[in-house]
């Protein structure tokens, strides 16, 4: 399957996982799996849960290698991120859902940077969840 993922850039498979095709802000990301639209939609005030495909990013900001990390020689590892995101794209709430505990300060603190294009449903916009992977890659 073709998908073009935040940049245009068109990748192949389920997932957008180009991450080391693009520029230094994306490299340490990717795309978590799609996932069933959780909120019913007569409910004005649920949260969404959506696919991280289909939030427009506007700023996303890369975590920073811990050098705690770097003098322990760890290998590459992933952090899970939960993104809440409210109706004008600003995340309300991010959590590390797994991965390495030394890398949760800079995953968080790079995450809560993040802005996205609000996520609209019937012409309005609508509170939404949605999981992205960071990977960490020595260098």
């Amino acid at each position: 399957m073709l998908v073009r993922d935040w940049f245009g850039v068109v990748c192949l498979g389920a997932a957008l996982s180009c991450a080391n095709a693009h520029a230094e802000d994306s490299e340490n990301l990717d795309i978590g799996p799609a996932t069933p639209n959780a909120a019913d939609a007569s409910d004005v005030d649920a949260v969404r849960e959506i696919s991280s495909s289909d939030v427009e990013i506007k700023r996303r900001p890369a975590p920073k290698y811990p050098s705690a990390a770097k003098k322990q020689n760890l290998p590459d590892s992933v952090c899970t991120v939960r993104f809440f995101v409210n109706q004008d794209g600003v995340p309300y709430d991010v959590s590390v859902e797994s991965g390495p505990e030394i890398f949760h300060e800079n995953t968080l603190a790079a995450a809560k940077k993040w802005r996205f294009e609000p996520y609209v449903v019937d012409e309005e916009p609508v509170n939404v969840q949605f999981v992205v992977n960071f990977k960490f890659q020595k260098r």
